[in-house]
């Protein structure tokens, strides 16, 4: 086992660690609320930026950026808090083991990702394998399934999120006369 696995286990323990601290609920949570924060900050900011205007003398961009955090941030909130509810009914329900030990894996595959994100990024950079020898990448027990993982995911991932985006853009929009009328009720 070389410095390379070593590394890559300790981060997997720390997924695990912190996926089992927090429990299913939450670790899948924090996943979700991620990409659907994203989508509402997109669709609805409007709606927070026609607040900042009437109260802020921020510049455009200034303010629409803001409104954009903001919403993303209320809406991470809104999900954690719902996740910390259902992980205190499932204590209740004396399911917190089962919450916990699933935890945990989620957590270990949610680092397995990221340290396959990772290290596809420092392929890029690892150019004629100048950093690390190709012979050190194979032996490694560890770094060519975390690759694989990440090769596979991402581009169902990606798949994934440009259909969703498809998708809302295809939702109604509300036309500029009903902006204004959201910017004056508020």
């Amino acid at each position: 086992m070389g410095f390379i696995d070593i590394v890559i286990s300790a981060l997997l323990v720390f997924g695990f660690y912190k996926g089992f601290k927090n429990g299913l609920f939450v670790e899948l949570a924090s996943l979700v609320a991620f990409f659907v924060g994203i989508l509402f900050a997109i669709k609805f900011s409007y709606i927070v930026s026609g607040i900042l205007e009437k109260n802020v003398l921020w510049s455009c961009k200034t303010i629409q950026v803001s409104a954009f955090v903001i919403t993303l941030a209320l809406v991470i909130v809104g999900v954690h808090l719902i996740a910390k509810l259902l992980s205190g009914i499932a204590s209740f329900a004396f399911l917190g083991w089962a919450n916990t030990l699933a935890g945990g894996i989620f957590g270990a595959l949610k680092m397995i990702l990221l340290i396959g994100i990772i290290l596809n990024l420092f392929q890029k950079v690892n150019i004629n394998n100048m950093i690390v020898s190709r012979e050190r990448q194979d032996s490694s027990l560890f770094f060519n399934p975390c690759m694989k993982t990440s090769e596979t995911l991402l581009p169902v991932l990606g798949d994934w999120f440009t259909d969703l985006k498809e998708k809302t853009e295809k939702w109604e929009q509300p036309s500029d006369q009903n902006r204004d009328e959201v910017k004056d009720s508020v």
